[in-house]
């Protein structure tokens, strides 16, 4: 009797998910669905707010709502570990995988090693067992960087030439530091120091590696990245944002980790931050 062939998506580096592809869809749908109406509303609220009026706050106000920002921002961003770790920490354990008499360490081993955070096959093997070296995966991380960054690049230079009427999220912070810039300060620090990490334990620590439990390489990788471009709730950066979950996914698959991943997301979201420097520090008196 022949053996059956290997589909090709189970060449790849990155193992499927110990979790299934029922556990992923309900994991994806019970945090996109309230995050995205949290996210639309809030949009729609500060729209209206700022009609409303377009006065100055005093420093100490603003100083005050800076830190309310990144302090709500954290904790909004922390939704995004709800379902990977739930999901995660409640893998079944056998008794062969217990090396001490502390169950919940384990269980914690297994679970940073299934989302890709420490080594281990649970977070993907090879067929000898093996994933990218650190160099390999320092490389990567500054190839894939440039080209993801040079693409985000790139279509804000066709945005302006074009002068298509897109308004982004950048839009807005760049507006709001005119009139507030510690609290447009709070936001930046919590999109650099908070959402790469958690952002990336959800979309390619436990999202794309379930969507590989059903799909080949490629559906799961565009069908991650879009929804990564779509929690954003940012329609004018729609198509960038995609590209850099691509880029992102890419990583996972290849080096087997979630850090480059979140060294990438934190630079992406450190140069966004810096382009917004000119307008946000001239006003801090």
């Amino acid at each position: 009797m022949t053996q059956k062939p290997v589909r090709a998506e189970q060449e790849t580096p990155l193992a499927l998910a110990p979790w299934s592809w029922r556990h992923t869809i309900v994991g994806t749908t019970l945090t996109l669905v309230p995050w995205l109406t949290l996210a639309i509303g809030s949009q729609a609220a500060s729209g209206s707010g700022s009609q409303a009026t377009a006065r100055a706050p005093s420093m100490a106000a603003d100083a005050a709502a800076g830190v309310a920002v990144f302090v709500l921002s954290a904790v909004i961003e922390a939704v995004f570990l709800l379902a990977p770790l739930y999901f995660a920490l409640t893998l079944p354990v056998d008794d062969a995988q217990t090396s001490d008499d502390r169950p919940w360490r384990t269980r914690w081993r297994l679970a940073t090693q299934a989302l890709g955070m420490s080594k281990g096959k649970p977070s993907g093997a090879t067929a000898d067992g093996h994933g990218a070296s650190p160099w390999r995966a320092i490389w990567l991380t500054t190839w894939v960087s440039a080209l993801a960054l040079g693409a985000s690049a790139f279509y804000s230079l066709v945005i302006g030439l074009t002068h298509i009427p897109l308004k982004t999220n950048a839009d807005a912070l760049a507006k709001q530091a005119h009139t507030a810039p510690l609290t447009t300060l709070g936001a930046l620090l919590a999109a650099i120091l908070v959402a790469p990490l958690c952002e990336e334990i959800f979309f390619r620590g436990f999202v794309f590696p379930g969507l590989l439990r059903r799909l080949s390489l490629w559906p799961a990788m565009t069908l991650s990245a879009l929804l990564f471009a779509l929690a954003h709730a940012d329609l004018g950066s729609f198509l960038p944002l995609a590209l850099i979950g691509l880029a992102l996914a890419y990583l996972r698959w290849r080096t087997r980790s979630l850090w480059p991943c979140v060294a990438l997301h934190t630079l992406n979201n450190l140069v966004a931050a810096a382009l917004l420097a000119p307008a946000l520090f001239p006003l801090i008196r």
